[in-house]
């Protein structure tokens, strides 16, 4: 559970890569600079996206979709075949599945905080787009055909080891790649879909029977804080 909370926050900053751009004052706004510009401001985001099987290891995830509205945080994904939901809304956190919500775990909050630490998820974001806004200089824009579809491509480096692509369809970003030219490695994330709205029910708790210290007692499950 530790593992997947940090992902989440790996997944916060990975999006606040976004912004990882300088450019010129009287440059025309890249695609990449608007998106940026938007998630700087926004309360609300909700993105589905395939991570790189580097970052997940050995975890069963494929497709997660994140979450964030105010304080509220939440993340679905797939244990193989099977819809898993956390949600953290004020001090609650919950898991459970949306396949069955009348049976859910609860779960410490202060598990969510001691990763991200006592900064609103927001706050967070806000000053890692301002450091790393120096980091990258957009190089260039061109088409590239990957399979059957051609993206608008948008480049990026840190003047040293790191090109950084962002790959549009219209005005929607469905992919990063990252290319690390001094270990030769590539990571690459897939994006299905993402808006500035979220849905107030996905951060609803929910009801029904709460089985966490039924499953601690049967030794189901071990070593999970509980609230």
């Amino acid at each position: 559970m530790k593992r997947t909370l940090s992902f989440l926050l790996a997944l916060i900053i990975a999006l606040s890569a976004f912004s990882m751009a300088a450019f010129a004052a009287d440059a025309p706004k890249s695609k990449t600079e608007a998106l940026f510009d938007k998630l700087y401001t926004a309360t609300e985001l909700q993105v589905t996206f395939t991570p790189d099987k580097k970052l997940v290891g050995n975890l069963p995830i494929t497709t997660l979709t994140l979450y964030a509205k105010g304080k509220d945080l939440a993340i679905d994904t797939k244990l193989k075949f099977f819809p898993v939901r956390l949600v953290k809304t004020g001090d609650a956190c919950y898991a459970y599945s949306p396949l069955l919500p009348f049976a859910y775990l609860s779960i410490d909050s202060k598990v969510i905080d001691g990763i991200i630490g006592d900064k609103d998820i927001w706050e967070y974001v806000h000053k890692t787009v301002d450091s790393a806004r120096l980091l990258l200089a957009y190089v260039k824009s061109y088409d590239e055909k990957i399979g059957d579809e051609t993206y608008l491509v948008e480049e990026f480096n840190d003047r040293e080891h790191v090109t950084t692509k962002f790959y549009y369809k219209g005005d929607m970003l469905k992919r990063v790649s990252v290319y690390n030219e001094s270990d030769k490695t590539t990571q690459v994330f897939a994006i299905d879909n993402y808006s500035f709205t979220v849905a107030p029910r996905i951060f609803k708790a929910p009801f029904g029977i709460d089985l966490t210290k039924l499953l601690k007692l049967f030794g189901v499950i071990k070593g999970l804080p509980i609230a």
